[in-house]
């Protein structure tokens, strides 16, 4: 039966208001998913101060898991959403990452783990905690089917992207998502490894083995995209995270690198070996002069600014030198930097500079810049991630805490490495060369005849 044009106009009307209707809702539906993801994504709770450790820990727990499912739906359910990158960004963050603590926990363990709580609250010194820290991570446990499950949609998305026709930055991106997802959790349960003074060359052995996995991973991702120079940088950052927890590893990373991007070596012409080639000479030769250093010898450094300049404190020889190593995620540092500013003012004109090298990369810019500006510290500041830094000095000098401060006198040594609050004004002085600070004391005892 041959339906009239009419009957086929009407057909295709109802079809397309049909069609336009259901776009309509998953729109909605899109928009009230990324309002519901952006209006939690920076939210981390509130608990209660008295709550054991293991309280805490499933009460965070609790909020990442909310956050890591809203995330894993709004990718699954609208992969075309304008918004789609920002939630990938959010679920392959820390904050949207669960510790996977299981509901249903035996009344033996969980007598267990209060115990453990009630000991790590009773301990008194920062080695205890450690020890005691450690064992909790070890007795909380863990499902590991909704871990795998959480690990594997993470994979699938990356596999989803490299099978596409996207440009190779983006499939890189994406690869190197799921990269440092996985060196998060390394990370996060090798913090939880209690590590006896006393066994240092056990943990250098541990740690060689620990870690290969992802130097072999770091490795296949600079052969996929040896054409992505930013990757260098990449293999830079990683070299500096693991270097934080083994610093063991520093040299022999940088030696692997430097091997492997040799002239004549496969893909030694491509623009990222080419790079890299370059940061792990650096790197390797700074690594060399610390070795030999004499504590008597002039500090040696040379950095790139946030504004593109060099500086080398081989130009500063004459002047007192503050080097403060310190991050935006440190409220120590930030808190502290306006008596530094203080200083600055001061004793410039007499012959004192500082140096701020912030932990951070590009990411970073803006946040370093309203720190300052807000507490007036108009001295260089230096991203020591950042797209110009070749040498990690953070990691090279093993700076654990922040703020770490040190003071160079007026030859480039290092005369003090604990350089902040009270102690800092004397030293300045005293290294400048100018007359200790008098205060005017009165005892307390004496009549005032004012």
């Amino acid at each position: 039966m041959i339906r009239s044009a009419m009957q086929v106009l009407l057909c295709s009307c109802l079809t397309i208001s049909g069609w336009s209707q259901s776009t309509s809702n998953k729109e909605s539906s899109a928009k009230e998913a990324w309002e519901e993801l952006d209006s939690i994504k920076n939210y981390f709770g509130t608990p209660d101060k008295g709550l054991s450790i293991f309280e805490r820990r499933r009460h965070n727990d609790q909020i990442a898991s909310k956050k890591s499912k809203l995330a894993a739906s709004f990718l699954r359910d609208y992969p075309d959403d304008p918004h789609y990158d920002e939630v990938l960004d959010m679920y392959f963050h820390r904050t949207f990452t669960p510790d996977f603590i299981e509901d249903q926990i035996s009344d033996s363990l969980l007598t267990e783990i209060n115990r453990v709580s009630v000991q790590y609250r009773a301990s008194k010194t920062r080695e205890e905690k450690a020890e005691i820290y450690s064992k909790f991570n070890r007795v909380v446990p863990v499902d590991h089917q909704a871990m795998e499950e959480w690990l594997r949609f993470g994979r699938s998305l990356a596999a989803s992207k490299s099978n596409s026709d996207a440009p190779m930055s983006k499939k890189m991106g994406i690869d190197l998502k799921v990269f440092y997802r996985d060196l998060e959790l390394a990370l996060k349960y090798y913090q939880g490894l209690y590590k006896d003074p006393t066994e240092e060359n056990y943990w250098e052995r541990f740690d060689l083995h620990y870690w290969e996995t992802f130097r072999l991973k770091m490795t296949e991702l600079l052969n996929k995209y040896s054409n992505e120079e930013s990757i260098a940088t990449t293999v830079q950052r990683f070299i500096g995270y693991v270097s934080g927890y083994a610093p063991s590893l520093q040299e022999p990373y940088w030696a692997h690198f430097l091997e492997i991007t040799e002239s004549g070596k496969p893909f030694s012409d491509q623009s990222a070996f080419t790079a890299l080639h370059e940061i792990a000479k650096k790197n390797m030769a700074a690594l060399e002069v610390l070795k030999h250093r004499s504590p008597d010898d002039p500090f040696q450094l040379e950095v790139t600014d946030m504004g593109g300049n060099v500086i080398d404190l081989e130009d500063f020889r004459g002047k007192v030198v503050l080097l403060v190593f310190w991050s935006i995620r440190c409220p120590y540092s930030i808190k502290e930097m306006p008596q530094v500013a203080e200083m600055y003012k001061k004793y410039r004109d007499k012959g004192f500079e500082i140096i701020g090298i912030a932990e951070e990369g590009e990411a970073a810019r803006e946040h370093v810049m309203d720190i300052t500006e807000k507490a007036d510290a108009t001295w260089p500041q230096v991203l020591d991630k950042g797209k110009k830094a070749k040498v990690n000095h953070h990691a090279l000098f093993q700076i654990s805490s922040y703020p770490t401060v040190w003071l160079l006198d007026k030859e480039g040594k290092i005369v003090d490495k604990h350089a902040r609050g009270k102690r800092l004004e004397p030293l300045i002085r005293e290294h400048l060369g100018l007359e200790p600070l008098k205060f005017n004391y009165r005892n307390p005892f004496e009549p005032n005849n004012d």
